[in-house]
């Protein structure tokens, strides 16, 4: 079956959940730049900073600006990655993924929790030499189990961010978080509150793989670097679902 749509296709709309689909875009093959993140990871400073981590905020913003902009933290996480081996300080890595993560992952810092630097360093070892999606997904499922108020949705970015610095990894998975979640896999959880529908994201190991596998897949088939697939889809839908992606979720 298709997994590529043209917008405004009237089948996308009989999607069902877990069924993965992307929008047909006009693919960069170049690097594509983040939009829209600069205020969430702002807000995410803060939040580390109350945390007592204000010496780190402190640096950063020494280096790339009080601003924080997203590229620019994006490079400075590739350089603290390149000199991994001579700092040894995968903790320090460890909170500029979740700074660069934004807000969403704040309750980590809010409840006052720690990541465990040994445990932590064994799943960057197994992410970036693992050759398979299930290996990933075994050391992914590892860390958040003994990591408190982490889940899918963060521990992807450090799995796509290490396998993306790192020279060695053999492959390159893409983000799932719950932009992914809703949009591609139809995945959703609805506000018994006030009705709104959010990404499903937490602990969705099955489509979890599934969207990986599929997006490998794609990204052969396409030969583009699956990267680059990944930034221009969350682009698309960073701004809310598109009227030109009328996919149902009730």
């Amino acid at each position: 079956m298709n997994k590529i749509f043209e917008l405004n296709d009237p089948k996308i709309a009989d999607l069902k959940k877990g069924e993965f689909a992307i929008p047909a875009l006009k693919w960069d093959v170049d690097s594509v730049l983040l939009v829209g993140e600069t205020g969430s990871i702002n807000a995410m400073a803060t939040h580390l900073i109350n945390s007592g981590r204000s010496k780190l905020i402190t640096e950063v913003k020494n280096k790339i600006g009080e601003e924080l902009p997203a590229e620019k933290l994006f490079l400075l996480i590739k350089d603290e990655i390149a000199r991994i081996d001579e700092t040894g300080m995968f903790e320090k890595v460890f909170h500029l993924i979740q700074l660069w993560g934004g807000k969403a992952a704040r309750q980590f810092y809010i409840h006052g929790c720690n990541i465990d630097v040994k445990n932590y360093s064994n799943f960057v070892s197994q992410v970036i030499n693992a050759k398979s999606i299930d290996e990933v997904e075994k050391a992914t499922r590892s860390l958040i189990k003994v990591t408190s108020r982490f889940n899918i949705a963060f521990a992807t970015k450090h799995v796509s961010i290490w396998q993306r610095f790192s020279k060695n990894s053999v492959l390159t998975l893409p983000i799932y978080d719950s932009i992914m979640a809703l949009n591609i896999m139809g995945r959703y959880t609805k506000s018994k509150k006030n009705g709104k529908i959010t990404g499903f994201a937490s602990n969705d190991y099955h489509n979890l793989n599934k969207y990986w596998l599929e997006m490998k897949l794609i990204s052969e088939e396409l030969q583009i670097p699956i990267n680059n697939i990944e930034r221009q889809l969350f682009n698309f839908f960073r701004s809310g679902t598109p009227a030109s992606w009328p996919r149902k979720f009730i």
